[in-house]
């Protein structure tokens, strides 16, 4: 356990990145529940991607308060990609974890996750990771009253096209975000999918700590909810991008069908994803499986398949 009191940025053990555009509704919250936490040597780099509203007020704001909260700004918004890469940029602390601008921490989520990565010291562990809980627009920063759910213990290969974990779950090892490049700025959606397939390609693993540790608001303006299966789509251009090596001997097919909602392969998953509904166009129906390796068709199979 590293805790203590307030120090000065260039000490500090973890940095929270959080990327805001126009957040100035729930900024102050999420900067808040940051600043309650038990692990206190941290610092928190507020990326300002061109916002137009107070955004960029509620952060100095904090800054002026507390030396362990900077701000950075974008002169025009450049998207939450850019946004992570320009706090990345902008800290050496040697472990980074991510705070979207509208969402927050519960108590102990740093300290947990911490506490998780240092109790393994083996190079290919390249960060711990924590449940999360979806909540309403307008929900507090109230515990959940529902206890962790059961996840994989260790996260590596990915087999499909679900998302292992949401971008705030992971606390990660700067070495390895700098080793596979960060965030691909160029992708419209998908992104941190993208980053955590690549890190896992190159042999790294993700331990699970059993605790929910960040609410995920859901904001029915974003892709994931908004445009789903467009949302889906990059998924699965993901895979098919990363795992072209694999060609040879997987094969994928992609079917449309119509239907609400899109049910995902783990209970888990299906439960985070059942607030989505499609506007006018087709549910995803994805089956990654083997082709040639019966062994591997037993044990990498994935689906993602329309609820009727």
């Amino acid at each position: 356990m590293i805790l203590g009191r307030k120090r000065a940025v260039a000490d500090a053990a973890v940095a929270v990145i959080v990327p805001a555009k126009d957040e100035s509704r729930f900024l102050g919250e999420c900067l808040q529940s940051i600043a309650d936490q038990s692990f206190t040597n941290f610092e928190c780099l507020v990326v300002d991607d061109g916002s137009t509203d107070d955004t960029a007020r509620i952060a100095k704001q904090f800054a002026k308060s507390d030396p362990r909260f900077r701000v950075t700004s974008h002169a025009s918004p450049k998207g939450p990609s850019a946004a992570r890469n320009t706090g990345m940029a902008k800290t050496s602390a040697p472990l980074i974890t991510f705070l979207d601008g509208d969402d927050f921490f519960y108590p102990g989520s740093i300290e947990r996750r911490v506490e998780a990565l240092g109790e393994s010291t083996a190079e290919w562990v390249a960060g711990s990771y924590c449940d999360w809980q979806p909540t309403a627009l307008e929900q507090d920063r109230t515990p959940p009253d529902r206890s962790a759910a059961s996840r994989q213990e260790r996260v590596g290969f990915v087999h499909g096209p679900e998302c292992p974990f949401i971008v705030t779950a992971p606390l990660v090892r700067r070495g390895v975000l700098e080793r596979v490049g960060g965030f691909d700025e160029q992708l419209p959606a998908a992104e941190d999918f993208d980053l955590w397939v690549r890190i896992l390609r190159e042999g790294y693993t993700f331990s699970y700590v059993p605790i929910i540790g960040v609410a995920y608001r859901q904001n029915g303006a974003g892709l994931v909810f908004s445009e789903s299966a467009t949302h889906a789509e990059h998924s699965m251009s993901i895979i098919e991008r990363q795992y072209a090596d694999l060609s040879g001997r997987w094969t994928h097919r992609f079917s449309l069908s119509r239907c609400p909602t899109i049910s995902w392969s783990t209970p888990e998953l299906s439960a985070f994803y059942a607030p989505m509904r499609l506007r006018k166009q087709p549910t995803m129906a994805i089956t990654l499986s083997g082709s040639n390796d019966s062994s591997r068709q037993t044990s990498g199979s994935s689906n993602v398949q329309a609820l009727t």
